[in-house]
């Protein structure tokens, strides 16, 4: 599956902004328009490569995620920023099946501050 840096990013933001973790509001929005299996399958590649922790996955359309690591909260804030996004996009579209930690290193290595 084509890695959804939008996707990540708003599992991210998600999270953060959610005191309880709880995403089930963000995965069965009509507007998100998204399947559940694809928002899982990013989450699980967030907790594979550590930057979230302790999610767990439901048939129902609902995704807890309790723990957005320290990794998790740079990465964010990286994709935040609009420059390094288009970066980000740019970089997946000629190689789509990068992963998420290729990503995470790249941006640090071309956007350190």
């Amino acid at each position: 599956m084509k890695l959804d840096m939008d996707l990540v990013k708003k599992i991210l933001q998600c999270s953060v902004d959610q005191n309880t973790g709880m995403i089930r509001e963000f995965i069965s929005d009509e507007n998100f328009n998204t399947p559940f299996g694809t928002v899982l399958y990013h989450a699980q590649l967030l907790e594979n490569d550590g930057f979230i922790a302790n999610m767990q996955g439901s048939q129902d359309g609902c995704v807890a995620i309790p723990i957005v690591t320290m990794k998790g909260h740079e990465f964010l804030a990286k994709l935040n920023d609009g420059k390094v996004m288009s970066f980000v996009k740019d970089l997946i579209s000629k190689t789509p099946e990068m992963a998420l930690t290729a990503v995470f290193s790249l941006i640090f290595n071309n956007f350190a501050k």
